[in-house]
């Protein structure tokens, strides 16, 4: 049986709530997407691997139409398979035109079914109860008859200690109240909804908080296009400040009326704008460089967090150092001598990564990290691992500096930072060095690229060439720093 399109599915009324312009492409104007860039996909992939995962929980189902592309053909595979009394998997249901695919329909007593939607996050977000809702509005406007909507997310506090325990893995919490809360109002959203899709226009939405609320609108990059390289968006710790001065007509940073109140650290940003000079507090420059003790570490990790744990004793999302680079940099002005380590297997590869990680830090000497906060944590997982590490990790935190702290502060800011106290934009504004020719340039990616080739079928010859490109960002990462320290003492020595 034909049916008339467009139906909305649950991930295009989460869409249309948050921004009808980004509703209409959907349906509209598809190629107007840029393609999904490899950190959305890596999300994309954990949560299906999760979801995949969960349907264990009530075994002996039926998988829906997995290879089916048509909506008519799942439907009918899905009314074919209600009456069988056995759990369903991606059962799909239309009705007052919206469309759902139930990620687990569970049978219970007196004819009705208890409703699962299974998430990759840690615990029940805002976002999820709408999204649930509109599944249950859509299954019984079908004629379903729903004991209970349920959420299933996984539980971080669990520890793999033998073989992998679903009920341990994941939690489930009754959010059926929640949803009965806003059933009410899904079949006038539904309504709305259909009207922006089937209007001739593409609506015209100022950018604004929607942009990245609830998730990061894919359609960012397009409407965000026309703003000059330094908008009022970049102002530094406040988007809302920005997106006021866009009401308002100013764009760029350099147009902002005097007299508009800014925090310390956004005048800054504006003066280097309006001078178009490295702005720089030599004083307190030199107080961080004078704390720097040789031989010099610099030193990066790269860590994977699985969602479901690999390893004995860890948790889910549980950071797994897979690979360090360290720059040492022996003595005043002499070559800074590079040293590293990737795992390579499936196996743990935290025991080998220490192994190597003793070698390289020597017992004095400054260790510096960019954001130390994440390496200390690597590190003190470790002692998770091995409870034997805690001294020496205990002084290797001792020695610890952190090289964010003078960009954090604004004690140096550059016009090409654009707002950003990342390496990402710190690097290139200070040393002309910059990722741009890297395969893998971001660390999701790196995290996400060493999981798939290590942990998945993928050919020797693909594992190898991106085994290669993680040593070359890592290194990247840990050079970076090294000449960022050079280029704070020529500032001081100006």
């Amino acid at each position: 049986m034909s049916r008339q399109l467009p139906l909305i599915s649950k991930s295009r009324y989460m869409s249309g709530l948050q921004c009808p312009k980004l509703l209409w492409c959907h349906y509209n104007d598809r190629g107007v997407f840029p393609p999904i860039d490899p950190r959305r996909q890596a999300i994309f992939d954990q949560g299906h691997r999760v979801g995949e995962l969960a349907r264990n929980l009530f075994p002996s189902g039926v998988l829906v139409s997995p290879d089916s592309h048509s909506v008519d053909d799942v439907l009918a595979e899905t009314e074919r398979n209600i009456g069988s009394g056995m759990p369903l998997y991606e059962a799909a249901f239309a009705h007052g035109g919206g469309y759902a695919r139930v990620d687990i329909l569970v049978p219970v007593r007196g004819g009705a079914w208890d409703l699962y939607e299974v998430k990759s996050t840690t615990r029940v977000k805002d976002e999820h109860i709408p999204d649930v809702a509109v599944q249950r509005h859509v299954l019984e406007g079908a004629g379903i008859k729903l004991r209970g909507c349920f959420l299933v997310h996984v539980n971080n506090r669990y520890v793999l200690d033998g073989d992998l325990d679903l009920a341990g893995l994941f939690e489930i919490e009754d959010v059926t109240a929640e949803t009965e809360v806003l059933l009410p109002s899904v079949a006038d959203d539904l309504d709305r909804m259909l009207e922006v899709i089937r209007s001739g226009a593409c609506p015209d939405v100022d950018i604004g908080p929607q942009c990245a609320a609830p998730y990061e609108c894919s359609l960012k990059p397009v409407c965000w296009e026309y703003l000059p390289v330094d908008s009022v968006t970049t102002l530094y710790g406040d988007r809302m400040k920005g997106f006021g001065l866009l009401e308002m007509g100013v764009t760029a940073l350099r147009d902002i009326p005097e007299g508009f109140s800014l925090t310390g650290k956004q005048r800054v940003q504006v003066e280097a704008i309006l001078s178009d000079r490295i702005v720089v507090d030599r004083e307190r420059i030199r107080v961080f460089l004078d704390q720097l003790r040789y031989p010099v570490h610099y030193l990066d990790f790269e860590a994977f967090m699985p969602a479901v744990p690999l390893f004995q004793g860890t948790r889910p999302y549980q950071q797994i150092p897979f690979q360090f680079s360290c720059q040492v940099v022996p003595g005043p002005c002499e070559d800074p001598v590079p040293r590293s380590f990737l795992a390579e297997g499936p196996g743990d590869p935290r025991e080998g990564l220490v192994a190597e990680l003793k070698k390289v830090l020597g017992p004095t000497g400054s260790v510096v990290a960019f954001n130390v906060p994440f390496e200390r944590g690597v590190l003190r997982g470790l002692v998770e691992m091995d409870t034997g590490l805690g001294e020496w990790v205990d002084d290797i935190e001792g020695r610890m500096v952190d090289l964010l702290i003078p960009f954090r502060s604004f004690a140096v800011y550059h016009p090409d930072q654009h707002g950003s106290a990342s390496m990402k934009g710190i690097l290139p504004a200070l040393t002309g060095m910059d990722y741009g020719d890297l395969d893998i340039a971001e660390g999701m990616v790196a995290s996400s690229e060493y999981f798939r080739v290590t942990h998945t079928d993928a050919p020797e010859e693909e594992r190898e060439e991106v085994y290669r490109q993680l040593r070359e960002y890592c290194d990247l990462d840990t050079a970076g720093m090294v000449k960022i320290v050079e280029r704070l003492r020529e500032l001081v020595d100006d």
